[in-house]
């Protein structure tokens, strides 16, 4: 996905279920456990959108931020269409 919100509403929620099943036996109470799950999910989307991603050149810096530094110095509006993700 190359924007947080082009991950797709089923697959967030298929891991919001699953981050209340990890959690559904902690005895925390459920705003707490709200609190804990959106920021999971804030995570995900962080880790599987390239955007929000970090340059692994330089981790100071996003994809986003790369992309508009290439922007701006070459003057033309550049459109990821395509990527390959590669997990270690």
């Amino acid at each position: 996905y190359v924007r947080p919100e082009d991950i797709p509403r089923e697959v967030l929620d298929a891991e919001k279920t699953v981050y209340q099943d990890q959690f559904k036996d902690s005895g925390k109470p459920a705003d707490v456990l709200d609190k804990i799950i959106e920021g999971k999910l804030a995570k995900y989307r962080e880790e599987h959108a390239l955007l929000n991603q970090s340059y692994i050149r330089d981790d100071t810096k996003t994809i986003q931020d790369l992309l508009n530094e290439y922007i701006g110095r070459l003057g033309e509006n550049i459109q990821i269409k395509q990527f390959t993700r590669y997990q270690v």
